[in-house]
């Protein structure tokens, strides 16, 4: 589940057609318009009490963007037992990961302003908010098994320096914990 409109939404369902076929609808992407990520923690138990049978992992995606809330947001989901694939400052820091190291900037921005040249670099397109083919220019020319390994390392950096609020973790990500799983059932082919 995640609040965005496009980007995360678009990448996710990249993400999803590209798993084989018989894999597919197994995964369901829930987009919550809501202003106030809190909710998504009501929203996800609601669906869960609807449909428990499909129901194996929930995850929320959504990125800092200076919510005051944030910390305490991911701490409720953990406890009612969903699961977070967060961002700080913004999701560009993941979709770094896949051209090389993640971005270094720590404002929303300026970590897009950097993540648009690394982009362009790689794919020779102009990346925009909301671009529908997102996940396919990622996986196409950049290397998503070596993203997962670069998020996971900057992850436990943050944590080996003390540093264990999301919050306070930046630029760090923790969605590649989704892209993973989805990976540990569906693998690359190669």
């Amino acid at each position: 589940m995640t609040d965005a409109k496009g980007t995360e939404r678009h990448y996710l369902n990249g993400l999803k057609k590209s798993l084989p076929a018989d894999q597919q609808n197994k995964f369901a992407l829930r987009v919550f318009q809501t202003n106030d990520p809190a909710d998504f923690i009501a929203e996800c138990k609601r669906l869960q009490n609807i449909e428990p049978m499909y129901v194996k992992h929930t995850w929320i995606v959504f990125d800092y963007d200076e919510r005051p809330e944030f910390d305490k947001i991911i701490k409720n989901a953990k406890k009612e037992g969903l699961s977070v694939g967060w961002s700080n400052p913004c999701i560009e820091v993941w979709f770094s990961a896949y051209f090389g190291e993640l971005c270094r900037e720590t404002s929303s921005q300026c970590c897009q302003d950097t993540f648009k040249i690394v982009f362009k670099k790689h794919t020779s397109c102009t990346y925009t908010k909301g671009n529908e083919k997102i996940y396919e220019h990622l996986s196409e020319n950049g290397d998503e098994m070596k993203a997962i390994e670069r998020a996971e390392g900057k992850l436990h950096e943050h944590k080996g320096n003390g540093i264990t609020s999301p919050s306070k973790m930046c630029p760090c990500t923790s969605l590649h914990l989704l892209i993973k799983e989805i990976r540990d059932m569906c693998p690359l082919s190669e």
